[in-house]
C-alpha cells in the first residue's frame, strides 16, 4: 500500500514525543536537478508536519518540580538560626538540587538564542535560594555585632516567602494565559 500524510503522524507518535500534539502531515514531491558530470534528476520528497507543545508537560516535569524544591527550601529557612548547620545544609542541598534538576531537564528544552520564561522562572528560583543561603550565612557571621548586615539578613528573611509566592503566582498565572 502507498503511504499516506497520516501514517506520518502516526509513525511520530510511536516515537515517543509525549511534550508534543502532532497535526496537519503533508508531503510534497518535487523533482531536483542536481549538476554533475551527469545532469541527473532525483525524486525529492518533502515532510512537513505541524508539532505543538504541550503545556501541561512542562507544568508537570519542570515547573512544580522546581516549585517543590523551592517549598522545601522556604521551609527550612523556618528553623532556628541558631541550628545552622541544618540551615545552611538544607540550603545547599536545595541549591545543589536545583542545579541537578537543571541539568536533567535541559536537554527537552530547545536550545535558542535569547531567554524564555522558563529561564527567567529557574534563574528567579536560583536567585531566591542563592539570596537565602547568603542571608543565613550573613546572619551567623554577623552575629549581634554589625547591626545594618543583621538588618539586611532580617529584611531578606521577611521578604523572601513573599517574594517567592509573587514568583510562583505570576508563573501559574502566565501560563495559565499562555
Amino acid at each position: 500500500r502507498e503511504s499516506e500524510a497520516s501514517d506520518s503522524i502516526k509513525e511520530l507518535r510511536l516515537r515517543r514525543h509525549p511534550e508534543f500534539a502532532f497535526s496537519g502531515g503533508r508531503v510534497v514531491e518535487t523533482s531536483r536537478t542536481y549538476t554533475s558530470e551527469w545532469d541527473r534528476e532525483f525524486s525529492v520528497l518533502r515532510f512537513t508536519v505541524d508539532a505543538k507543545r504541550h503545556k501541561g508537560y512542562y507544568l508537570i516535569h519542570i515547573i512544580l518540580p522546581v516549585i517543590a524544591i523551592l517549598a522545601v527550601f522556604l521551609v527550612g529557612q523556618r528553623v532556628c538560626i541558631s541550628e545552622f548547620e541544618a540551615r545552611i545544609g538544607l540550603a545547599l542541598t536545595c541549591l545543589l538540587s536545583l542545579i541537578a534538576y537543571t541539568f536533567s531537564f535541559s536537554d527537552s528544552l530547545p536550545k535558542l538564542g535569547y531567554l524564555t520564561l522558563m529561564d527567567y522562572f529557574i534563574t528567579a528560583n536560583y536567585l531566591l535560594i542563592a539570596l537565602g543561603t547568603i542571608s543565613t550565612c550573613t546572619h551567623r557571621w554577623a552575629g549581634s555585632t554589625k547591626d545594618s548586615v543583621m538588618r539586611f539578613s532580617s529584611a531578606v528573611d521577611a521578604a523572601l516567602p513573599w517574594s517567592a509566592l509573587t514568583l510562583v503566582i505570576l508563573v501559574l498565572c502566565v501560563f495559565v494565559l499562555l
